[in-house]
């Protein structure tokens, strides 16, 4: 990695991208949507592809979206299969060339024109700085469907202080992360890696402020649009939660929380059932979202339950 640094410049930040070889199109396009960022006074930015599954690196540099990338680019290859795998390449990536940021997006995302600007005139002292990733669903779906929690943003007023950030949106110090010996646990293959993380970040001292202004836009695709998919992703979210609370706060206290949040998802299931009653067109799809994460927060306890691993 060759990363010219100016005298001006008081900030670096890496951004990191991971992708797998499927990605193609989503992944161009995602980059196309960087290298429109409008730049952000003093702050020299890198972008990292990390190729994940791959023994060699496959992306042409000659290609229209990265001959002419306006910022510095390098592409680095995890033949290690997995989302854990991938982020820690590029931790270890830019720790090694002394980055002062890192930051991810995801592939399929593309980032606001304003992104980098409004995160980092967010972010002040803080450690590190997340924001929303909207989605953009298509508006023939469905209302029970287009109008579903699941696909609901995170909303939060602007500089409130987080527990945990996404890597779907966010950019932290890398000098707080080497200090405390952070890394993502390379076991949580099934998912919440990024959640786990940011827990034992915060436990550690870090602080993770909300930009609502620093928008990454998703588009949602049509296979991800059906009562199937949304089982899937909740029971997913809850089979991980008892091993994700078990690494900050212990088993006993990990456990009753799971036992609590259980009760809440299945409170929550009945009373969208119930809306169901009065014309509610995304009460069935609530009910089904609340039922999965709620029963499968007390099952993903036993290993038994619990999601296999997905990139």
């Amino acid at each position: 990695m060759d990363i010219a640094r100016r005298q001006d410049v008081t900030s670096t930040i890496c951004l990191a991208v991971p992708t797998v070889a499927e990605r193609g199109e989503g992944l161009l396009a995602c980059l196309s949507k960087i290298a429109a960022l409008e730049p952000a006074s003093g702050v020299n930015l890198h972008v990292l592809i990390v190729q994940n599954g791959v023994p060699d690196v496959t992306l042409d540099l000659r290609i229209p979206e990265l001959a002419d990338f306006p910022f510095g680019l390098t592409i680095v290859v995890e033949p290690k299969r997995g989302i854990p795998f991938a982020r820690n390449k590029a931790l270890a990536c830019a720790q090694q060339h002394r980055f002062d940021y890192l930051g991810f997006v995801d592939d399929d995302a593309e980032p606001d024109q304003a992104w980098l600007r409004n995160s980092l005139e967010m972010l002040g002292d803080a450690e590190a700085v997340t924001g929303p990733q909207i989605p953009r669903i298509p508006s023939d779906t469905p209302e029970r469907l287009r109008l579903a929690s699941v696909y609901r943003e995170r909303r939060f007023p602007a500089g409130k202080m987080l527990t945990w950030a996404a890597t779907n949106n966010v950019i932290f110090s890398l000098a707080f992360v080497k200090s405390h010996d952070l890394w993502f646990d390379e076991d949580m293959q099934t998912g919440g890696s990024d959640k786990e993380f940011f827990l034992r970040f915060t436990k550690a001292g870090g602080r993770i402020v909300w930009a609502p202004d620093a928008v990454i836009f998703e588009d949602v695709e049509m296979s991800r649009l059906t009562m199937r998919w949304i089982w899937a992703r909740e029971w997913r979210k809850g089979a991980t939660e008892f091993y994700i609370m078990r690494s900050v706060m212990g088993t006993p206290k990990a456990l009753l929380m799971c036992i609590v949040k259980s009760g809440y998802y299945c409170v929550s299931a009945i009373g969208n059932l119930a809306r169901c009653a009065v014309g509610t067109p995304q009460g069935l799809t609530n009910a089904l979202s609340d039922t999965a994460h709620g029963v499968s927060l007390l099952l993903g306890v036993s290993r038994t339950f619990r999601p296999k691993a997905y990139i």
